[in-house]
């Protein structure tokens, strides 16, 4: 297997802040992470915390992004231009 990232030190430094593209099932969203958590080094995946740019729902102090959190393959990530 071709690694990408090697540990978490450097995961969570690639990731934090990082605008990537996230496909929910419907559609493809550019999303950013908003927080790295623990990492699987055995499968390359990491916990991500990750808020829409695209997406929001309406409340009454204003719009308010929808939000993802799971595990994710870092190998399968398209990094976008902020």
């Amino acid at each position: 297997m071709n690694r990408v990232i090697d540990t978490p030190k450097e995961i969570k430094a690639r990731l934090m802040d990082a605008v990537i593209m996230f496909n929910d099932g419907i559609s493809t969203n550019r999303v950013k992470v908003i927080g790295v958590g623990n990492t699987d080094d055995d499968t390359d995946r990491v916990y991500l915390h990750l808020s829409s740019l695209e997406k929001f729902r309406q409340q009454r102090n204003g719009k308010v992004p929808y939000q993802y959190c799971g595990w994710y393959d870092v190998n399968e990530f398209t990094f976008a231009a902020h």
